[in-house]
């Protein structure tokens, strides 16, 4: 188990990493491959920290919309999400594409995969999630609590874009 807190903890969770191999491996592809529409290997990996206390208050990996980086990908690819709650409120985060599947929870993997396109994070749990990316374009990724990503002049805070190029 890590213990830790904040920042520290997310390197260590990264370091620990658990990948499986042989049979392990095989066995729980195959329970996926059912479930999951085929997701049977990760292309791409990302790391989306949501917090909502200190000097920045609404933020994703410690920016706010604008300032927020965008993640790219290609039509097909598989990309893994952890999401970390280091805020002090629940944030159901929801990205503009097909349904997402939950492979994890607090860094525990599941027996089988959730379906997940739209996850409330309460503070403190974290996430693994795997989105494919299908249709090409732009698609809005945000906190699905209106007054976390758009006030009176536009989007704010927890608002970042998911690029799929074909």
């Amino acid at each position: 188990m890590v213990k830790g807190f904040g920042l520290q903890t997310l390197l260590r969770i990264q370091l620990q990493r658990v990948k499986y191999t042989g049979a392990e491996r095989d066995s729980r592809h195959a329970l996926w491959d059912d479930r999951n529409r085929g997701y049977t290997q990760v292309d791409k990996w990302t790391n989306m920290v949501l917090n909502d206390a200190g000097t920045i208050g609404l933020s994703l990996n410690g920016k706010s919309f604008p300032a927020t980086e965008p993640t790219t990908m290609r039509g097909g690819e598989v990309l893994e999400v952890n999401y970390f709650n280091e805020g002090l409120m629940a944030h159901p985060m929801h990205l503009h594409q097909p349904v997402g599947w939950i492979s994890a929870k607090d860094g525990v993997p599941l027996d089988q995969p959730l379906p997940g396109g739209h996850r409330q994070h309460c503070p403190g749990e974290r996430y693994t999630v795997l989105d494919k990316a299908e249709e090409p374009g732009v698609w809005a990724w945000h906190c699905h609590i209106l007054t976390h990503a758009e006030g009176l002049t536009g989007m704010f805070g927890m608002v970042t874009a998911l690029i799929v190029e074909p």
